[in-house]
């Protein structure tokens, strides 16, 4: 029990004896030499900037990017096909709705096919038969 505030007690004298020298160290040095110090230190966000993030997103983009667009792949080819079925399925049926489907130059065209031709051409005594 008495260890865990033992161990606080010296971590604080520890602290207070390195900010002691450092603080008495700091009001040594010239003004002007601790602002150029202080300048040419880089700060925590650039340096954390440089040495973790930069290279983990460049491993990322090298490694990760090329096997995800190797695998997307399937999937967008199933999708084309996909739009090309619907594209077919969609040309027959404005086809069958315009008529376009049926041949109607053939000799065997019913009664209703050769009435509404006439219809078309503008023959209506044709259509009236």
């Amino acid at each position: 029990m008495i260890i865990y505030p033992s161990i606080l007690g010296l971590s604080l004298i520890g602290i207070y004896i390195l900010a002691r020298g450092y603080f008495r160290e700091t009001k040594l040095i010239p003004e002007i030499e601790l602002k150029l110090r202080l300048k040419a230190n880089q700060s925590l966000r650039s340096k954390t900037w440089e040495n973790l993030i930069f290279p983990t997103f460049l491993k990322l983009r090298n490694n990760f990017l090329p096997a995800l667009l190797k695998s997307s792949e399937y999937v967008v080819n199933l999708a084309r096909s996909f739009v090309l079925k619907l594209e077919v399925r969609l040309k027959h049926t404005a086809d069958t709705i315009h008529g376009k489907a049926i041949n109607l130059d053939i000799s065997q065209r019913s009664e209703y096919w050769e009435n509404l031709n006439g219809n078309k051409n503008g023959d209506k005594e044709k259509a009236e038969k």
